[in-house]
Parts: C-alpha cells; sequence; structure tokens
C-alpha cells in the first residue's frame, strides 16, 4: 500500500456509488466544519446515474477534494483506493448518504490528532431517519485504552465513528477484504482494535447515521448471500486472531464476544434462509466455539440474541432448525413483498 506525503491532518474518504440524492449533503456538512485542516478524498465506484457531475463540479470548486473515478469494484476496493489516496495522518470514513455533525471537527479533535498520540479515536453516534430526526444516541465512554481482544468486545458503535491514523493503517497492512461484502467495515475495525496501541474512546457527537430503508442495498440484498457473509466474517476474523495468538505463543482459541457472535448469528440466518440442518451440524461440528460455549456459557458476555441461539442450538439442534426455517419463510416472505411495494409506490424516505 503506498501513502502520499501527510499535507493534511485529516483525510476523510467518502466512497460515492449513485448517491447522487444524499451527496451534496455529505460533501457539505464536511466543508462546513470548523476546522479546515482536511483532504476529501471522493471515489466514484462506477455510478451509473448523476453522481459523477456532482462529484466533479465540487472537485473544481474545492481544493482539498480529490476525485477519483473508477469502474465498479464494491465498496472494499473502494475504500482501500482511498487509502492510497490519503494525504493526511488520520483517515476516516463516511458513507455518502451520512453526514458529520457540525461541531465534529473542531479545533480541539484537531489538537489530539496533531498529537499523534493515538492510533484509534472512537466517538458517539447519532442513528436518524433521513430527515436527521433522530432515533437512537449511541455513547462510547471517555477513555483511553490499548488494543486487544477486550477493545474488540469494547466497541460495537458504527464504522463511521472512528479515525484510523494512516501509518498504524500501513504499518499492519490493515485494509479492506475484497471478497467480504457484507460487513466488511466490521471485520476491518476489529483487526484495528486489536493492533492498536493506543485508543481514545470520547462522548463527542461524530456523525449522523441515517437509516435509508428504501436504500438499493438494503432492498437487494439476497439473504442467504447475507447470512453466507456474516460466516465469511466469523472465519476471517478467527483466522486473523489465530495466527496472531501463535505469533505472542498464546492459547489457540476464541478469546472474544465478538467472533462468537459472528458465528452465532451465521448460524441463527442460515437456518432461517434454507441452509440444510446437516451443514449447518457440519459446521457447528468443525468449530470448537460451540463446544466452549456449551462447556462454559458464562464464558463469552454475548448479547441476548446471540446468546439464546447457541444455547437453543445446543438444546436441541433439530427444534432449533424447525423454528428458524418457519420463521424464516414467513419474515422473508413479507420482506420481499415489502420490497416490491417500495419500488413499485415509492416511500416516504428517499
Amino acid at each position: 500500500m503506498e501513502q502520499n506525503n501527510f499535507n493534511y491532518t485529516l483525510s476523510v474518504i467518502i466512497p460515492a456509488y449513485n448517491c447522487e440524492k444524499t451527496l451534496e449533503q455529505t460533501l457539505d456538512s464536511v466543508l462546513n466544519q470548523k476546522c479546515k485542516d482536511i483532504q476529501i478524498v471522493l471515489v466514484n465506484d462506477g455510478s451509473k446515474d448523476g453522481t459523477d457531475e456532482i462529484c466533479t463540479e465540487y472537485s473544481k470548486n474545492f481544493e482539498n477534494i480529490f476525485y477519483y473515478k473508477k469502474s465498479n469494484s464494491g465498496v472494499s476496493d473502494t475504500r482501500n483506493k482511498g487509502i492510497e489516496m490519503a494525504q493526511g495522518e488520520y483517515v476516516a470514513f463516511l458513507d455518502s448518504d451520512d453526514i458529520w455533525d457540525k461541531n465534529y471537527y473542531d479545533d480541539d479533535l484537531n489538537k489530539k490528532l496533531k498529537s499523534l498520540k493515538y492510533d484509534i479515536l472512537v466517538f458517539s453516534t447519532c442513528f436518524s431517519d433521513m430527515n436527521l430526526k433522530i432515533e437512537e444516541y449511541v455513547r462510547v465512554k471517555n477513555q483511553e485504552l490499548h488494543g486487544g481482544d477486550k477493545a474488540v468486545d469494547g466497541f460495537y458503535h458504527h464504522f463511521g465513528a472512528f479515525i484510523f491514523r494512516t501509518s498504524f493503517l500501513i504499518k499492519n497492512k490493515l485494509c479492506f477484504k475484497k471478497d467480504i461484502i457484507y460487513g466488511e467495515d466490521e471485520l476491518f475495525r476489529s483487526e484495528c482494535l486489536y493492533l492498536a496501541d493506543n485508543i481514545l474512546s470520547e462522548d463527542k457527537m461524530s456523525f449522523y447515521y441515517r437509516n435509508n430503508y428504501n436504500s438499493s442495498t438494503k432492498l437487494n440484498r439476497k439473504q442467504k448471500k447475507f447470512a453466507e457473509q456474516k460466516l465469511a466474517v466469523y472465519y476471517s476474523l478467527k483466522d486473523f486472531f489465530f495466527n496472531n495468538y501463535k505469533e505472542k505463543n498464546e492459547e489457540i482459541m476464541v478469546k472474544n464476544a465478538t467472533t462468537v457472535s459472528y458465528f452465532a448469528t451465521a448460524i441463527d440466518l442460515l437456518s432461517k434462509t434454507g441452509f440444510g440442518l446437516k451443514k449447518i451440524k457440519q459446521i457447528c461440528q468443525e468449530e470448537n466455539v460451540v463446544q466452549m460455549f456449551r462447556n462454559n456459557g458464562k464464558y463469552y458476555k454475548l448479547y441476548y440474541i446471540q446468546e439464546n441461539v447457541l444455547k437453543n442450538y445446543i438444546a436441541s439442534p433439530l427444534k432449533f432448525y424447525i423454528k428458524n426455517r418457519i420463521y424464516g419463510i414467513i419474515y422473508y416472505s413479507l420482506l420481499s413483498l415489502k420490497h416490491f411495494l417500495v419500488r413499485q409506490f415509492g416511500g416516504k424516505n428517499k
């Protein structure tokens, strides 16, 4: 991964794909920050709407906007290209339908970044509708900590609330996995949190994650593929952590709840989307996660839902499968109907 000179304190990477309705508001939210020591890396991932015209216009009018247009290759490859183009000491990531809080990048944050003290900084987040009506405010604690399994489990906050030191990413060859379509950001975040030396979390509002319920990603997502991707993220996490445990001569076992949660979510979704019981049993038999949970249910601090998935599977794989499959048939049928109606008649969220 090549890196240009650090001409800015912060680079924000914005992947753009068919986002003509929201991109201008996203860009304006960054341009209107109090601190101007920022590079905007705008990467167009082969958009077919008016996104290119917006990107071109903004890059002409603002010298700190660096625009790159490429053929469609997915968000992971797009973000990796953004990291290559970044000229900031730190990088942040912002989706093209989300916006930064107006007080996010102020002089105080700029000073913290200029100190080069932290590999990762993480802040609080607002989840809202497309009109910025707040649905949930997710806080982080004010603290400094080191990386490792505890740090991985300590932050379930949205990926966009993180800032990463660029040299830290380069040194550890951290990038987005191109073969992971769903959950690539959470995989990246977990790897970074484990390897970081110094992490700062601060209860400061960072950005609005706008729940675009009618987005093409949500409408077109194949449920079985989504379930399989959850399992792929689990395997990637396990391989990553196990390799690091080997290097440290530590016991080779799953040590964080985040990895277990992905496994539990995967077998839950696979059973709901029609993945065969025989295959699910085989997966569970090959993984020591289920056996470890069976031997010590208190070992991992899981969310209630994931904990129940493992408990129910252990109690009766057949009953677990039948119940989930019936639920999946009903739920996904209704979901398909909803998506059909949205495509036909539209919705209030644009």
